[in-house]
């Protein structure tokens, strides 16, 4: 039985849609403006060339995403697959570490973190350090001091992001029992009901999420395309 909720929650997806924002093209994550602007070049960013939902592009990976420097924009089933790919990616180091029973807020709080400073930072490993000891307190403030500044500047929006993590981290309380393997966001029907069709409605409940998600992808999008087009006509006045 695993001791980690075996997938990221709805909610995450929901906060890192709202926090990283949606963008289907190349843009600089240290770009404060709205929409973005759409990075022509690599070597042109001041932070890290980003797309999609946070995802930040490696120099390996320039070959993959020069056409998004263009005109070209990822649909929304490829953000929504990057994103999968971004998690299995983030938190496999997190799980291999954990070794007790953690409840889905715990993991959600840690993985909502990891997105943004990287699965390997001191916090984080201090975090599961205290997680392992049964010290939720600890690894509560643990989380609290995670990177709240850049380029040695204080960062508002970061400590409220810190703040929020710990606070999710114990909005469940302690595990009472070992977790399942699967810890869904909402809940699911009988999986044994007298009529004996649990494995459609599973289905079902699957299909509707991947549903809501890439609703709010194309929202994401479609407002970043309107403001874009938006400050274009006002430039042109």
């Amino acid at each position: 039985m695993s001791k980690v909720p075996a997938n990221v929650s709805e909610r995450v997806f929901r906060r890192l849609a709202a926090l990283e924002g949606s963008i289907p093209y190349v843009y600089d994550d240290q770009d404060r403006s709205y929409p973005k602007k759409r990075l022509r070049n690599f070597a042109a960013a001041r932070g890290y060339p980003t797309i999609g939902i946070g995802h930040l592009i490696r120099p390996p990976e320039y070959d993959r995403f020069r056409p998004y420097l263009s005109e070209k924009t990822l649909t929304p089933a490829q953000i929504e697959a990057l994103f999968q790919e971004d998690t299995q990616r983030i938190s496999a180091p997190l799980r291999k570490k954990i070794k007790v029973p953690i409840t889905q807020s715990m993991w959600d709080a840690l993985l909502l973190q990891a997105f943004n400073t990287g699965p390997y930072t001191k916090s984080l490993s201090a975090a599961i350090d205290a997680i392992n000891a049964q010290d939720k307190a600890g690894a509560r403030a643990a989380l609290l001091r995670a990177p709240t500044t850049s380029k040695g500047k204080l960062v508002p929006h970061l400590v409220a992001r810190r703040k929020e993590e710990a606070d999710l981290f114990m909005q469940e309380g302690p595990p009472s029992a070992p977790m399942a393997d699967t810890a869904p966001a909402a809940p699911l029907a009988p999986t044994t009901p007298p009529d004996g069709r649990a494995p459609y409605r599973a289905r079902l409940q699957a299909q509707r999420r991947k549903r809501t998600r890439r609703a709010l992808i194309v929202g994401a999008a479609a407002l970043a395309l309107v403001s874009a087009l938006a400050l274009r006509e006002t430039l042109k006045q």
